[in-house]
């Protein structure tokens, strides 16, 4: 295409250089064989250079079909993806929701089985505190030490128990922090020490 256009202004040139341009033309025979080729000339580079704008529009009709075409492509594409995560969202979100009453329903179970557990446990301290003590008849030095191990494993099961009303406490929001007042840290090692 830019070959053609520089012959196209070549030939504008020599024909100015000759003097063609210049009116009136005398009528020899020469000077009408040099204008009438020139015209010829001119006819067939203007009808490529049509032809050539004509390939080039049709060239740019065709691309812009096509790039009409993928962004019909890109956007069904975009709604499908926008569908598939609304869909996504949805699904996570009763995901969550049934994670929530799980979660819900296996605090009310472990509150539940954490109170069931402390009730018993509480009265079997209890009465193995007044055997210790000889409430229920004597009780030899070597029954004092076991019912001593006894109550400390005891107490430590109920500690754990209670840890874990307080885990399920915690998770419903319903624990409420206090310091304890003479807590022991040194005795709490020996009762475990001695539990293992």
């Amino acid at each position: 295409f830019g070959g053609l256009t520089a012959l196209s202004l070549t030939l504008i040139f020599a024909s100015e250089q000759l003097g063609l341009r210049s009116y009136p033309y005398q009528n020899e025979p020469e000077d009408l064989l040099t204008m009438a080729t020139i015209m010829l000339i001119s006819s067939i580079l203007l009808r490529v250079l049509i032809g050539n704008l004509a390939t080039n529009l049709h060239r740019a009709r065709r691309s812009e079909a096509e790039v009409r075409k993928l962004n019909e492509v890109l956007e069904t594409r975009v709604i499908e993806r926008t569908r598939d995560l609304a869909k996504a969202k949805q699904e996570a979100e009763v995901a969550r929701a049934v994670a929530e009453k799980a979660n819900e329903t296996k605090s009310q179970f472990l509150a539940s089985m954490s109170h069931e557990l402390r009730t018993p446990l509480n009265a079997i301290l209890s009465f193995t505190k007044y055997m210790r003590q000889g409430v229920f008849g004597p009780v030899s030095e070597q029954q004092v030490d076991y019912l001593g191990k006894t109550i400390d494993s005891g107490e430590h099961l109920l500690a754990l128990i209670n840890d874990v009303l307080d885990v399920t406490k915690i998770q419903s929001n319903m624990l409420k922090l206090f310091v304890e007042e003479g807590f022991n840290a040194a005795k709490k090692k020996e009762k475990l020490v001695a539990s293992a």
